[in-house]
């Protein structure tokens, strides 16, 4: 019973951790907005890429570049909006019903997030386009977080391993 308690306590924190994710995506992205505009970050800058005024090392623009690199934070933020969007295409393309879910429960297509005192209306208007019970609608919603943090999973921005000394069996 006790393993069964830690698998679930791993399996919620992943759940929150993804969630937590999505209704911050759009945060996430002027986050990265605002560093790509003041940091001039190019990606074709450090791709390697082997250009002729660059045949001869040059310190000052190596210094550049290191500078121009994105911060670890940063690069964390790109792949999980590089996963959600991905879970995103995958939906709109085999379920389409579940990328509406997932795009209009977490506001990943407003500007600003979506307000909580939306929620409920949101939740409605969900169901009446979809013509789903709300159960049907949470247990959707419940596959759009599992597809998404399937993708965070494989991508190695979570960690699914159970705690290496779980707890002894309660008697």
């Amino acid at each position: 019973m006790a393993n069964f308690n830690v698998y679930s306590e791993v399996s919620r924190h992943l759940f929150s951790e993804v969630e937590r994710r999505l209704f911050a995506y759009q945060q996430m992205r002027r986050e990265i907005a605002s560093y790509e505009k003041d940091r001039i970050y190019t990606p074709s800058l450090h791709s390697g890429e082997q250009h002729r005024s660059s045949q001869m090392p040059d310190p000052t623009a190596h210094a550049g570049i290191a500078l121009a690199d994105p911060s670890p934070r940063i690069m964390l933020l790109q792949s999980w909006l590089g996963v959600i969007d991905k879970a995103r295409g995958e939906m709109q393309r085999f379920a389409p019903e579940l990328a509406r879910i997932l795009t209009v429960f977490y506001g990943l297509d407003r500007l600003h997030g979506r307000p909580s005192r939306e929620s409920a209306r949101v939740r409605i208007q969900l169901m009446m386009d979809l013509n789903i019970s709300q159960t049907t609608l949470y247990n959707w919603r419940n596959t759009c977080v599992e597809w998404v943090k399937a993708l965070a999973i494989h991508k190695g921005l979570l960690n699914p391993e159970l705690p290496d000394d779980p707890p002894p069996f309660a008697l």
